[in-house]
Order: C-alpha cells, then structure tokens, then sequence
C-alpha cells in the first residue's frame, strides 16, 4: 500500500511543523511507500527511512503559484492507482486541487486540519 502525503512544510528546523516527519516516520512503518509534496521543504533528517521521498512543490509568487499548479496536475494525472492513499495534512487547498480529481478517480483521501483557537459557540 501507497501513501502519498500533502503538507505545508517538511521541515525538522521548523518552530511549528516540525512534528510533520513524526508523522511521516508512523505513516513509513504502515505503508511500503510515503511520498511526501510540501509547499516548503527544509532541513530533512538525514535517518529519514529508506521508503520515504521528499518533493517540494512551491509557492509564493504568481509564477511559482502557476508551476505548482502544474505539479499538482501532473500528479493527479499519475496517481490512479487502487493501492494509493492521500493524506493532506494541514493543506487544504489539495484538498480541492488535486483532490477532486482524486475523488473522481476514486481515491481514499484523508483531510486533517486543525487550529489552536477555539471555533465559535452559538445558541448562547
């Protein structure tokens, strides 16, 4: 089984997401292959394990928006196959772009968003 995994950063020098390669170092022990595609790649830890890849799709300006935009379509057009599982962490715009087209295709997709502030409490 296949993992392919969507971030904002993959960073060990990371002040807030750093916990993002514990994630990835679970997930490497479940599946054969994790793919990781973060915005931002950093520091990778040197003892990252064997099955694990690290890309990095960008953005930022206009032009890097674009490219990534075209990353993310080439993607959507590679993965299909029924061992494939997607997990977007903390981003949900592929959650959106590609993840419909993952959706189309049939794919298991996991979102897992999250904040430190409280939502808002009606009725009261």
């Amino acid at each position: 089984m296949k993992l392919l995994v969507f971030m904002l950063e993959f960073d060990e020098d990371s002040e807030v997401l750093a916990s993002n390669i514990g994630w990835v170092r679970a997930f490497s022990r479940k599946y054969s292959t994790v793919t990781v595609w973060a915005t931002k790649v950093g520091m990778i830890p040197l003892d990252l394990p064997s099955n694990v890849t690290v890309n990095e799709f960008g953005g930022g300006t206009l032009i890097k928006r674009l490219k990534a935009m075209r990353t993310l379509l080439w993607l959507a057009c590679r993965v299909g196959k029924d061992d494939e599982q997607i997990f977007h962490h903390m981003i949900h715009y592929t959650a959106i772009f590609p993840g419909v087209i993952f959706r189309i295709k049939g794919l298991k997709q996991i979102l897992w968003y999250s904040h430190s502030a409280a939502g808002i409490v009606t009725g009261k």
